[in-house]
């Protein structure tokens, strides 16, 4: 139904241990206080040992959306401008006249965007315009995405700001075009308007939007759509922009200072 997410620490590959603690067990709605642990975990109780932290702080809100009762409207939203249609037939083999299939990403930035490559990405083959991202996607291995991927899903294009890179011809502003950038997460919310089929679905549409970047911080704005465009989820994020090197160096688990 909804979630909100913290990240107070960096993540990064290995094991984790999460602690969930009920805050209400309710009949329509429960909500759920986890924790996500990393660093100095014990192979047994009490499994969290003194260097451990605290890297991802959530509350979550579930309830059976399909049993879901009240009042229903139709408010007259609708994504303006449209998206441009799209023949997902066509779409899948890269042959949609107003959509193309975008390279993975490569290089130095892979290593620490992997997640990212497990999707097929389309964009629009005129563009849009800047602060704004259309991106129609599907998993590539042939798994279809359920209400468990819909987190996944609202983080999975955080890089807004290549809008802005320079050519290299290009007066180099506001920024340098072989710069490298990091866009860590401070906080997400979400929330699921529609449940997806329980045998999931291969297409998702996402329109990620950015109003304003300033001073290494900016806003994102996630709507996801399926394939008869109703709203499936809305997300909202805080990002930071920093130089990659925060995240391509080594790590320290010593205890942070205040």
């Amino acid at each position: 139904m909804s979630a909100h997410f913290e990240y107070p620490n960096r993540t990064e590959v290995g094991p984790a241990i999460l602690t969930v603690e009920e805050v209400k067990l309710g009949r329509t709605v429960s909500t759920l206080h986890i924790t996500v642990h990393q660093n100095d975990l014990l192979p047994s109780a009490p499994w969290l040992g003194p260097g451990s932290r605290k890297n991802v702080l959530g509350y979550v809100m579930n309830s059976r959306i399909a049993l879901e009762q009240g009042v229903s409207v139709d408010s007259g939203w609708r994504m303006t401008p449209p998206p441009k249609p799209a023949d997902l037939a066509l779409l899948g083999l890269d042959r949609d006249p107003h959509w193309s299939q975008k390279a993975r990403l490569g290089g130095r930035s892979a290593s620490f965007q992997r997640a990212h490559n497990h999707l097929e990405w389309y964009v629009p083959r005129e563009g849009t315009r800047r602060g704004t991202a259309d991106i129609w996607l599907r998993f590539k291995d042939g798994h279809r995405f359920t209400n468990a991927s819909l987190g996944y899903v609202v983080d999975a294009h955080s890089a807004m700001l290549e809008d802005w890179r320079p050519r290299r011809d290009e007066e180099q502003t506001p920024f340098r075009s072989d710069d490298m950038f990091w866009y860590p997460t401070l906080a997400l919310n979400l929330e699921v308007k529609r449940a997806l089929p329980e045998e999931g679905a291969e297409w998702l549409f996402i329109r990620c939007t950015t109003k304003v970047v300033r001073n290494g911080r900016l806003d994102l704005e996630v709507i996801v759509l399926d394939r008869e465009e109703n709203v499936v989820a809305l997300s909202n994020h805080v990002s930071m922009v920093l130089s990659a090197e925060r995240n391509l160096k080594a790590r320290s688990h010593s205890t942070p200072k205040i």
